[in-house]
């Protein structure tokens, strides 16, 4: 069910944080300058480092962009953290502000929403930032961080008396004397959740209120509702309101992906080691538990993993490793060609020296192998697919995936089309125009194997609800000596009697 908020159960806000026009930000970007050096002054903040923001930021290129609302996190090879300009010159007026909004962002990564969610609704987007900025409030607390310093912003965006903002805030006062009675005009649904979340003498409670919940307790008080009528508030006009990356923009629908999260996890461990898993967050209702099947994430890369290792690695193959420079953050100049300038123009206008510099580090990287993986995008492949995307995309660190698309036809995956998670289907499955196709490719060599034998083999990631292929075709695969083996999801059949299956696994993926 889709949920989108009833407008006449809105209390119309003005103060709340809209999206910035793209000549405001241009000019807020001439005024602020150097985004590094800005975002440089979170780390002036005491317990910074405790935070692993110092990380975060040795890890992320920084950029200004109007393409966001407020804040986006993007991971490809190495993350990007944009900012707004305008945003950031208008709300983050102190580097606590600053940081919550860095926080914030980085909060969601860690969480894997959307893994979790992926395809979240207006609903759910409020459930996870209510649930994220409480967290981040406690965080404050027990790194040593002033409580009203860190969540200034969140108290500035949202009203304390008008649902559903006070959710995303601590009540006035807060944590010493709350004024609960703040949100008396409110649903007695949503006070309850509020009350659980931020009330201190039941410290361990907040860590049981479930995503599930919030979105019910939206649902029961009338803000959220089944279909949208004509003049209602639209979902990308609330979404803007929120801080973060909500797909308000091309550019972060492009960014929040499964992948997005799964990479981020990988190259920002260290600065998401403190917020990572704090939140249980997940289940509630039907809906909810459905959605939770991207929790398993982690086992299904592993699995993936492994098997793409047992379908290409051959037992005498030999790793071959590359040196690379990766890109990153430091506090020495000497590898920034831009340091004498910007450390002149410091000195010019009497700002601080920059704390930060681009530097770039050698390491051992083995060499992707490259593979071809076929992933079933049928009907019934629905509740699997964004699982089995994110898993897919930390696999490219260690291999150079050819993916293609099967249902009754056999497509290529473009990559920006795949990313975004727009997969071509015609609804249906036929393993036989894989087969025909892998038979129309020419022999691969392995040349890291050391005998140099023939490796044509395809990894079908599949529920294996299919027909057995025409013997014509089966006969042609043995015939070739190509080795088809199938990763299957849910509870399909395995085929793993089928001559012409030389594996069948069966995938985590619940």
């Amino acid at each position: 069910m889709t949920h989108v908020l009833n407008s006449a159960a809105i209390t119309p806000i003005t103060g709340l944080p809209t999206m910035p026009t793209r000549e405001e930000s241009a000019a807020a970007a001439i005024r602020l300058g150097s985004p590094d050096a800005h975002v440089a002054r979170v780390l002036e903040i005491a317990g910074a480092r405790a935070l692993a923001l110092d990380t975060f930021l040795r890890l992320s290129r920084v950029e200004w962009s109007a393409e966001v609302a407020t804040a986006c996190i993007e991971c490809a090879d190495r993350p990007r953290l944009l900012l707004n300009p305008a945003f950031v010159e208008a709300r983050c007026t102190t580097p606590e502000r600053l940081a919550t909004l860095l926080l914030h962002e980085l909060a969601h990564v860690s969480m894997g929403h959307t893994r979790l969610f992926p395809r979240p609704t207006v609903s759910h987007n409020i459930a996870c930032d209510a649930i994220i900025n409480r967290e981040l409030a406690g965080l404050a607390a027990e790194c040593g961080l002033g409580v009203i310093a860190l969540t200034a912003l969140l108290v500035e965006c949202y009203p304390a008396d008008a649902a559903p903002w006070f959710l995303l805030r601590p009540p006035p006062g807060w944590p010493v004397a709350p004024q609960w009675d703040a949100s008396i005009e409110a649903p007695a649904s949503l006070r309850a959740i509020h009350r659980r979340l931020y009330d201190t003498a039941l410290p361990e409670d907040r860590h049981g209120v479930q995503y599930g919940e919030i979105v019910a307790a939206l649902q029961k008080s009338g803000v959220a509702r089944s279909l949208p009528r004509e003049g209602d508030v639209t979902d990308s006009e609330i979404l803007a309101r929120l801080l973060g990356g909500h797909g308000t923009t091309a550019q972060e629908r492009a960014a929040l992906t499964g992948g997005r999260d799964a990479v981020g996890a990988d190259a920002l461990g260290a600065a998401l080691q403190r917020i990572t898993g704090r939140v249980a967050g997940a289940g509630g209702d039907a809906a909810m538990m459905q959605l939770q099947r991207g929790v398993r994430h982690g086992a299904l890369t592993h699995a993936l993993e492994q098997l793409v290792r047992r379908c290409y690695v051959q037992q005498d193959d030999r790793v071959q490793c590359e040196a690379a420079e990766l890109p990153g953050r430091g506090a020495f100049p000497d590898r920034d060609r831009r340091a004498p300038a910007r450390t002149a123009l410091a000195k010019a206008f009497g700002a601080p020296r920059p704390l930060l510099f681009d530097t770039v580090r050698v390491v051992q990287r083995r060499v992707p192998r490259g593979v071809t993986i076929y992933l079933d995008v049928s009907g019934s492949m629905s509740g699997v697919l964004p699982a089995l995307h994110a898993a897919l995309v930390p696999l490219r660190r260690v291999v150079r995936p050819r993916i293609l698309l099967f249902s009754t036809l056999v497509v290529e995956a473009g990559g920006e089309d795949f990313d975004a998670g727009r997969l071509c289907t015609t609804g249906g499955t036929d393993i036989t125009p894989v087969l025909e196709h892998l038979l129309q490719q020419p022999p691969r060599r392995n040349v890291a194997n050391t005998n140099n034998s023939d490796t044509d083999a395809a990894l079908v990631l599949t529920d294996g609800y299919f027909d057995h292929p025409p013997a014509a075709i089966r006969s042609a695969l043995c015939t070739r000596g190509l080795r088809v083996h199938l990763g299957i999801v849910d509870n399909g059949p395995l085929h793993d009697t089928a001559p012409w299956v030389a594996s069948a696994t069966r995938l985590p993926t619940r």
